[in-house]
């Protein structure tokens, strides 16, 4: 499985990741995907691939079965009411007013735990600067924000399998 530091942050508009076709120096340096990207070479990050996604699949909407499936299987792909998101920036996000299931935004599933209650560990695209170094906490086992409501997965196969 490919590493975390493999899939970095973008901070800024412009810049792309430094493995992707057509690395332009003047975009990927210094700055824009630390430590991985130097002026004074390529910006490019050999990474070994070790599956391939098939296909993908829709899962329960329960939240015990979401939490097997991610010890099991790793990161789900989930959606959610963002529409107050942008507000949050530390400790669990169980909206004061309420949200709603209507989802409109995109996340990544990676993790959950129980401090002062339960919760779901959430990899959000806005960056690193924002909410916890990118991630945040929302409220888990009450479907918060429509968190469960379509839940789904890939289907990975081994690479050595196929190559």
């Amino acid at each position: 499985m490919a590493e975390e530091i493999n899939y970095p942050y973008c901070v800024g508009t412009t810049c792309h990741p430094c493995s992707a076709e057509g690395y332009d120096k003047k975009k990927c340096g210094p700055g824009l995907f630390p430590p991985m990207c130097k002026e004074d070479k390529p910006c490019k990050k050999d990474v070994k691939k070790t599956v391939i996604i098939n296909d993908w699949k829709s899962l329960s909407n329960d939240e015990n079965e979401l939490a097997q499936q991610l010890m099991e299987n790793g990161p789900i792909s989930v959606g959610l009411d963002a529409s107050s998101l942008q507000f949050y920036h530390y400790g669990v996000y169980n909206p004061f007013f309420g949200c709603s299931t209507h989802l409109n935004h995109a996340v990544l599933m990676v993790g959950f735990g129980s401090d002062s209650g339960d919760y779901w560990i959430i990899k959000n695209s806005w960056g690193p600067k924002w909410g916890e170094k990118g991630y945040f906490k929302i409220r888990r086992n009450k479907g918060t924000c429509g968190i469960n409501s379509d839940p789904v997965t890939a289907i990975i196969h081994d690479s050595n399998t196929f190559l």
